[in-house]
């Protein structure tokens, strides 16, 4: 069975273990997690992410940041991007999804209601 691979960048290790237990029993999904967007192009390259599950205020670089790094390759823009922030005002919102995120999930995160959104989206439901 081919598994989908799901990279979580947060710069939380509680966000991360967080998210891999969502998943850990479902072996149709491997998830990759990465603390920072440094070299994000480089690594989304080597590994090919499904799905990408991405935190916004993180140090060095932001979600932000990232989001418009992936959007200007033109292999990784095609790559579904949700944000997953505790960051929920409208002006961010907006920005994400303009930025060409395909979701925007506000934390904490509600395990039930954004694991099925996530298994639709790498088309596993």
């Amino acid at each position: 069975m081919l598994q989908k691979k799901v990279l979580v960048i947060d710069d939380s290790e509680t966000n991360l273990l967080l998210v891999e237990s969502m998943f850990e029993s479902d072996p149709r999904i491997r998830i990759l997690v990465k603390s920072n967007g440094k070299n994000i192009v480089d690594y989304c390259m080597k590994n090919k992410p499904d799905l990408i599950l991405l935190d916004l205020m993180m140090p060095e670089i932001s979600g932000f940041d990232v989001l418009e790094l992936l959007q200007s390759h033109s292999v990784l823009k095609k790559i579904p991007v949700i944000i997953i922030s505790a960051l929920d005002g409208q002006a961010e919102m907006k920005r994400a999804i303009e930025m060409g995120a395909n979701d925007y999930i506000i934390k904490p995160i509600d395990f039930e209601e954004n694991t099925q959104m996530i298994l639709k989206i790498l088309g596993l439901d």
